[in-house]
């Protein structure tokens, strides 16, 4: 692996702990950490400061970094402070890419936890703020296309039941939600046909056989944001 140290020899990549003054950070008593005027839980402290160990191992190589970020969300999934694997730090990581690195720099070379943990805690917030705004324009976007199944008459009993697969897996195949359904193919192609019409699905691979559908609208959203940011 190529190794991305973000500067200096490799004994400075020992970061130095003196960064973490008595006067500047004091435990609350609850676990919790205070840094100035903000109360920091004791998750997020632990899990900020694992990160930049992680991305500190080995001169920074490739791959730890996003691993550490992969494990933060885990590891407050295990610990109870998410429900649900939501918190996708590495969208702010990456659109504040040489932030990152100056505040881990920062640790490195002068000791200063506490701009980096401000700097995670940012991204904490700004994260479940954008989880929050996706989540409800998933919500809209469930209540809008079933409000158009409903005026499809008769066939929209069939219809919703596609429409509630596609909700759980927005990419699918005739073959595969006949299965998952119960329903006959005839009655899936009808209703995915139905949901077609109405720009809910979309054919994706103009072939005659072997056809795959999605849920595009959702799948955008869920996209937004992971697309590679240039350097």
């Amino acid at each position: 692996m190529k190794a991305q140290n973000v500067g200096g020899d490799e004994r400075s990549l020992r970061p130095d702990l003196r960064g973490l003054a008595t006067e500047q950070v004091a435990h609350t008593g609850n676990g919790a950490v205070r840094l100035g005027d903000n109360v920091v839980g004791p998750f997020e402290f632990v899990r900020a400061g694992g990160l930049f160990c992680f991305a500190l191992l080995a001169g920074l190589l490739d791959g730890n970094g996003r691993l550490g970020r992969l494990l933060i969300t885990h590891i407050l999934c295990a610990e109870g402070a998410l429900q649900q694997p939501l918190l996708y730090l590495s969208l702010f990581f990456k659109q504040h890419r040489q932030d990152y690195y100056d505040r881990l720099d920062a640790v490195r070379l002068k000791g200063d936890w506490i701009g980096w943990l401000r700097y995670f805690l940012d991204g904490v917030r700004e994260t479940a703020q954008q989880a929050s705004d996706t989540a409800g324009r998933i919500l809209n976007l469930f209540d809008e296309d079933r409000r158009k199944v409903e005026n499809l008459g008769r066939k929209a009993g069939s219809a919703h039941r596609v429409h509630d697969l596609l909700r759980r897996h927005p990419i699918t195949t005739i073959r595969k939600a006949t299965k998952q359904l119960n329903l006959t193919a005839p009655t899936v192609r009808s209703a995915i046909e139905s949901l077609e019409q109405l720009d809910i699905v979309r054919e994706v691979t103009g072939k005659q056989r072997d056809r795959i559908y999605i849920y595009e609208r959702y799948v955008k959203i869920l996209d937004e944001g992971t697309e590679p940011i240039s350097r």
